[in-house]
């Protein structure tokens, strides 16, 4: 039985009786036995088993770490190069991933969603970059709408500097982001009430 059991893996009691042509109530003797000594573990170690199975415990160690190898090697990470490969496609800065037309505008704005910056490169670098035929008419629109909105997430106060309430220029950090989601930025962060308009 301990030879039957280092050599076949995870294998069912009513197995090892067809193999050995011994009578059920033998080989369920013999396994117990085996399993007091903490040379044979029960349990149901393959995907959907029918029924209990046993198995030799340091060939089921090893076969654990094989599959915990396995595994692990079908999740190694990607070079740096596939990776900023893959941000810039998802991203549409690619040129062969750029979106077009006034309607991809939101699909922009929500994956940009909660991304702060400057205001005056939200026109010129960031949505031109992604969609080849961009016009700044498009934001125009879906920010009177109602659909887009802009607001800054931070207070734009810093320490130790006086409290100073100006307009917006082109340098201060903003996000664009679906008027739906406004609440929960605010929530979030204690934002301004957000703008409809540049």
């Amino acid at each position: 039985m301990r030879g039957r059991l280092e050599g076949l893996g995870p294998v069912t009691q009513a197995d090892l009786a067809a193999s050995l042509g011994i009578e059920c109530e033998a080989i369920a003797a013999a396994l117990t036995a085996l399993q007091a000594e903490g040379f044979a573990m029960r349990g149901r170690f393959t995907p959907n088993p029918s029924e209990e199975e046993w198995c030799e415990r340091r060939l089921l160690a090893r076969i654990n770490r094989y599959t915990v190898k396995r595994l692990r090697a079908e999740i190694e990470p990607v070079s740096a190069r596939d990776f900023l490969r893959f941000l810039l496609t998802w991203q549409h800065v690619d040129t062969e991933a750029r979106l077009q037309g006034p309607h991809t505008l939101q699909t922009t704005v929500e994956q940009l969603e909660g991304f702060e910056a400057p205001a005056g490169a939200w026109e010129t670098e960031i949505l031109a970059a992604r969609h080849s035929d961009y016009q700044s008419s498009w934001l125009d629109d879906n920010c009177r709408s109602g659909r887009v909105t802009w607001m800054r997430l931070g207070s734009g106060v810093r320490v130790g500097s006086a409290a100073r309430r100006s307009g917006p220029i082109k340098t201060t950090p903003i996000t664009l982001l679906p008027r739906q989601n406004v609440a929960m930025w605010r929530a979030r962060t204690g934002a301004q009430t957000p703008r409809n308009f540049f």
